[in-house]
């Protein structure tokens, strides 16, 4: 389904698995200088740096999404 884009926002990508191929999508996306964001999941297990990690996960994407700008929000891609 193909939707019609009605204002200049940027697209959020979300990418949470550890699959080769999301691993190769996230390296193309970065290799084309589309920005990345990695969401730092070790951070999960203490609510202060959790809410740290958010706020500024939200205020970078902010900023890239309001000029137009799409980009990837992922999770780390080790296995550890």
């Amino acid at each position: 389904v193909v939707h019609e884009v009605k204002d200049n926002c940027g697209v959020i990508i979300v990418a949470g698995s550890l699959t080769q191929q999301t691993r190769r999508q996230v390296e193309h996306m970065k290799s084309v200088h589309c920005p990345v964001i990695e969401f730092n999941t070790e951070k999960i297990f203490d609510n202060n740096q959790l809410m740290g990690e958010i706020h500024w996960i939200i205020k970078d994407a902010s900023e890239w999404i309001s000029k137009g700008i799409d980009i990837i929000i992922h999770t780390s891609n080790t296995l550890e």
